[in-house]
């Protein structure tokens, strides 16, 4: 049957698709008709038209890359291998 099988939501069949793989595409669509509202109306003020909200997700977000990239190389000086501890988290 496949690995969903033991699974409840596995099981909801809404055609020869699972129920999570709707959930998955649902979901993908609300968001990204969610970005394109953020962008287009200016109501939300991160629009097209806003460079410092544009400039300032930019900034927030590289800030994070930064952060993540200073952590991982600070971690790799004491010696630990973040790849094999992440290798190691199981899937489910």
């Amino acid at each position: 049957m496949g690995r969903w099988s033991a699974r409840r939501i596995g099981l909801a069949l809404a055609a020869p698709v699972g129920a999570l793989i709707i959930a998955a595409l649902i979901t993908s669509i609300i968001l990204a008709w969610t970005i394109i509202l953020w962008l287009k109306d200016p109501l939300y003020g991160i629009g097209v038209g806003n460079t410092n909200s544009i400039i300032f997700l930019g900034v927030v977000y590289g800030a994070a890359a930064l952060l993540y990239v200073i952590a991982r190389l600070y971690r790799r000086s004491q010696g630990v291998d973040l790849d094999a501890i992440h290798s190691e988290i199981p899937a489910e």
